[in-house]
């Protein structure tokens, strides 16, 4: 028996700036944080929302963070 399941690709059907796995900036409690974009999400009232992961070996997702708390990272 195989207990391991496909992940379900998820449809994405509205307009945003970033995608899945672009580095960036994001403004967390009024100080800015380097994390990778998680996840996309959208709220019921349109707003897209981004989930960020920050970190390497013990990764922390900070959840829901609003598209104009988000900067591209410049190297």
């Amino acid at each position: 028996m195989c207990w391991f399941r496909k992940k379900k690709k998820k449809i994405i059907n509205f307009s945003h700036r970033f995608n899945v796995g672009d580095s960036v900036n994001y403004r967390y409690k009024d100080e800015l944080n380097p994390g990778l974009i998680y996840d996309i999400n959208q709220t019921e009232d349109g707003k897209v929302t981004y989930d960020i992961q920050v970190g390497g070996e013990c990764p922390v997702i900070i959840y829901n963070i609003e598209e104009d708390r988000i900067f591209l990272r410049r190297y």
